[in-house]
C-alpha cells in the first residue's frame, strides 16, 4: 500500500481498539445514520467521514462513485458519537460528590439526543441478524440505494481487474480479488435481505422516549424482497469468463 493509505488505515485501527480500552462496545448502528447521498458529498465526508462512530465496522466508502472527486473514503479517527461517549463516561463533574448525584444530569444528556440516529447505539449481532440497521460493513440509511451504488462500483472494477493487476504470474492475486468481489456483491444483497422480517432494536432506558422494538415497515420489506429477486435475475455480469479462465 502507499504510505498515506497505510498510515490512515493504521490510525483507524488504533482509534477503534483504544475505544475498546476505554470500555466502549461496538456500535453497529452508527454506519446506518447518515443519508446515502451525503456520503457522495466532499464537504460532508471531509467533516464527518463515513460514520459518526469509530466503534462501528465501516471500512470504506463504497457509496462514492468514480465521478465523485475529493470524497473521503475512510471513517474518521473519532466521530460525533465517539466524542459524546467520551464526555458521558469521563467528564469530571466537580459539583457532584458521587455517581448517584450526577445520575440525573448525565441521563439528561442521553435524553436530549433520543431519536437522533447519529447518537443511536446498536449492539453487535453475532449468532444471527434481526436488525437491518445494525450491521457490520454497511453504510447509509437506505440499504437498497447503498447496494445499488456498491454494485455499480463492482461492475466498474471487475472488467478492469485483469488489466490493473500485474506481476501476478500464477493469477493467485487476481483469483483472491475476484472472490472478494463476489463476496462483496453477496454482502450488498444480504444487507437488503435482512429487511425482510427485520426488527429495529433500540436500547431505550425507562423514561426515555422511543420504541425498543419496531418492525421494518411492510412496504420496505416488499421493496427489499423485489430488489433482491431482481439482483439474482441480473447477475450474469459477475460471471467474468476471461478472469475465471485465467484463475483456474
Amino acid at each position: 500500500m502507499p504510505d498515506d493509505v497505510f498510515e490512515e488505515s493504521l490510525r483507524y485501527i488504533l482509534a477503534h481498539e483504544i475505544g475498546h480500552c476505554l470500555g466502549f462496545m461496538h456500535n453497529m448502528a452508527a454506519s446506518a445514520a447518515y443519508p446515502i447521498e451525503k456520503l457522495r458529498d466532499p464537504e460532508f465526508t471531509r467533516t464527518h467521514g463515513t460514520t459518526p462512530s469509530i466503534m462501528d465496522y465501516a471500512r470504506f466508502n463504497y457509496i462514492a462513485q468514480p465521478e465523485d472527486t475529493k470524497v473521503t473514503l475512510c471513517p474518521p479517527d473519532l466521530g460525533i458519537y465517539d466524542y459524546f461517549l467520551i464526555e458521558w463516561n469521563y467528564r469530571y463533574l466537580s459539583e457532584f460528590r458521587s455517581e448517584w448525584e450526577e445520575k440525573a444530569t448525565v441521563e439528561n444528556w442521553v435524553d436530549v439526543h433520543a431519536g437522533d440516529p447519529i447518537y443511536r447505539y446498536g449492539r453487535q449481532q453475532t449468532a444471527s441478524r434481526y436488525d437491518p440497521s445494525s450491521l457490520e460493513e454497511d453504510l447509509g440509511d437506505d440499504p437498497i440505494r447503498a447496494g445499488e451504488y456498491g454494485i455499480r462500483n463492482l461492475q466498474y472494477i471487475l472488467p478492469k481487474l485483469n488489466g490493473w493487476i500485474t506481476e501476478d504470474e500464477d493469477y493467485q492475486h487476481r483469483h483472491t480479488l475476484y472472490n472478494q468481489i463476489v463476496n462483496q456483491y453477496y454482502r450488498y444483497v444480504r444487507n437488503v435481505l435482512y429487511n425482510v422480517g427485520g426488527i429495529y432494536l433500540t436500547e431505550v432506558k425507562e423514561g426515555t422516549p422511543g420504541e425498543r422494538h419496531a418492525p421494518v415497515p411492510r412496504q420496505i420489506q416488499k421493496e427489499s424482497l423485489q430488489w433482491v429477486m431482481n439482483r439474482l435475475r441480473e447477475m450474469d455480469w459477475i460471471d467474468e469468463p476471461e478472469l475465471k479462465k485465467t484463475c483456474r
